[in-house]
């Protein structure tokens, strides 16, 4: 009977490849407006390196963001708008969910730190470079083993939290014969 359970406690051969790369883009708007009438549509840049567990159902890796945000005020003539980058480096884990062989759900976590400025369109002022904490939680989908596509509550500072959705391609991580 004891030998039989040692069995029962066996780990699964590796279901996918061991290392995977992702490169995304996408849109995104920001959570506060900050006394400004708008928050424009954003662009994300993204790239991941994820290292996939051997169950295939976790993965865990490395990853860097760059965003631009601009925010307008309408009161004033001509109109003001300042603009708000930043770059964030985080950790990343995700749990990922086989539905079918061409697709698969994932929901994770990513943490780390952001860096951002506060540039004004208005007059000649930036104010200095900021620092603060990063997280992410994040949803998503990824079809035929390279298409991703993740929606993400991105939360730091006021000045530059977002709500995200991006469009991915993964290089490695495909299924193992």
């Amino acid at each position: 009977m004891s030998v039989s359970l040692g069995y029962a406690q066996q780990v699964d051969k590796r279901k996918v490849q061991a290392v995977e790369a992702e490169i995304a883009v996408g849109t995104g708007i920001g959570m506060y407006k900050l006394g400004f009438d708008q928050n424009r549509l954003m662009l994300i840049g993204r790239g991941e390196v994820r290292y996939n567990f051997p169950s295939g159902a976790f993965d865990l890796g490395l990853g860097a963001q760059i965003t631009r945000m601009e925010r307008v005020s309408l009161a004033v003539t001509p109109s003001r708008y300042d603009v708000f980058p930043s770059w964030q480096l985080y950790v990343v884990g995700d749990y990922n969910w086989q539905t079918s062989n061409n697709l698969s759900l994932f929901a994770g976590l990513a943490a780390g730190f952001s860096r951002w400025t506060q540039a004004s369109g208005y007059a000649a002022s930036v104010v200095p470079d900021k620092w603060s904490p990063y997280i992410a939680p994040r949803v998503g989908l990824e079809a035929w083993n390279r298409l991703r596509v993740t929606l993400s509550a991105n939360l730091m500072n006021k000045e530059t939290s977002f709500v995200g959705l991006s469009l991915g391609y993964a290089f490695g991580g495909k299924p193992l014969k």
